[in-house]
């Protein structure tokens, strides 16, 4: 919401001519996630921080599981 909104207070706009890629893994996504001083300033630095160190010991928890697992897991707390 917080990148939407944003996007609406700077005018900011999607490069049409060589956009980034999105983020391949959960792993590629937390990174763009960590080093995004704009998400540091909606959230604030500590949650930020938190955040981000929460995800990395989620991702790390499920590294090792199968698919189906992950899924499974997933599916009971969301």
């Amino acid at each position: 919401m917080q990148a939407g909104l944003d996007g609406i207070r700077f005018r900011r706009t999607i490069e049409a001519k060589n956009p980034r890629p999105l983020p391949d893994s959960v792993a590629a996504a937390l990174t763009l996630f960590e080093s995004s001083e704009a998400a540091a300033e909606w959230m604030g630095a500590d949650l930020h921080s938190a955040f981000g160190r929460f995800k990395r010991a989620e991702i790390q928890s499920l590294e090792h599981l199968e698919e189906s697992e992950i899924c499974r897991r997933y599916a009971e707390v969301y």
